[in-house]
Formats: structure tokens, sequence, C-alpha cells
């Protein structure tokens, strides 16, 4: 059985009448049925890292939902997992997951180093971001997470990322 999932992607703007007007629907419908090809995530397969980026000071500044980084952070990387994360027990990750994950920075003369974020933030939100707060402003260029320590909405322990 193959199952295809289209989404729809909708462009909306108010009228000037009660309502919303719909200025377009453009339906996505897969090109291609190998899941490895769509970079699909079979359901049995634990949350993993799926993008890494450097957020801008403005941004992570800003209060709203979850936990920040300290405000003297130099430098903060937000990572964004595939599903929503959390420990195995139901609670938010903490200072032992702060400590597994790993960043890359690489130094002006091209050299690299590892090191560990020294604050985990934008925790509490229910969302699937985590804030790495850095206390370096040597540029971050790659995030890892070692496998089974977070798990997705379906109980699946994460992978290697």
């Amino acid at each position: 059985m193959i199952n295809i999932i289209i989404i729809m992607l909708v462009s909306l703007s108010l009228t000037a009448g009660p309502g919303i007007g719909i200025d377009r629907v453009v339906s996505v419908i897969a090109e291609y049925l190998d899941p490895a090809i769509r970079g699909e995530t079979p359901l049995d397969a634990g949350p993993s890292l799926v993008s890494a980026e450097i957020v801008p000071r403005r941004i992570w500044l800003q209060s709203g939902r979850g936990s920040a980084c300290p405000s003297e952070s130099p430098q903060v990387v937000r990572v964004t997992w595939a599903g929503g994360v959390r420990l195995p027990n139901v609670e938010e990750p903490g200072d032992a997951e702060r400590a597994l994950y790993r960043i890359t920075l690489r130094h002006p003369d091209d050299t690299r180093e590892d090191v560990m974020p020294a604050a985990l933030a934008d925790l509490v939100d229910n969302d699937n971001n985590h804030y790495l707060c850095l206390n370096t402003r040597v540029p971050a260029v790659e995030v890892s997470f070692p496998s089974g320590h977070l798990v997705d909405p379906n109980g699946d322990l994460n992978p290697d990322s």
C-alpha cells in the first residue's frame, strides 16, 4: 500500500466584507514515491536534527514562550528537531542533555574545535527547537547530538544526529 500526503499551501487575505478571502490554493503532491528522495522520516524513526542556524541577538533576546539564553551569550544556535522532542520520562531536556550537544566551531585559521553549549534554552514551550547558548563568538559550523536520549511523541528514541 502506498500512502500519499497532500500538502495544501493557502494564501489568505482579508476581504472588504466578513470572512477571509482565499487568493490561491496550491496543492503539492510528491513527484517521487521513494521516501529517501523526498527526505521523509519513517514513522518508527525517532527525532533527528534537521537544521541548525545562528540566531540574531535581536531574535533570541525577545521574550516569549520558553526559557531564554543568558543575555550575555555572545552567540546562540537554534537547532530544530524532526518532530517534538522530550526526555523519555516526559520531562524537558536539562543540564545532562545540554552536555551531550556538540557544536563545532571554526576559528579564523580554519582549525576546528568541539564545544558544548554553556546553556540550553527555548524549553518548556512544546516545540521542536532548542537554543544552544554559547560563550564564544567563534562561528559555529556544525551541531551533533548522540543517540538514545530524546524521544518523539511516539516514544521513539533519537538516532545519532
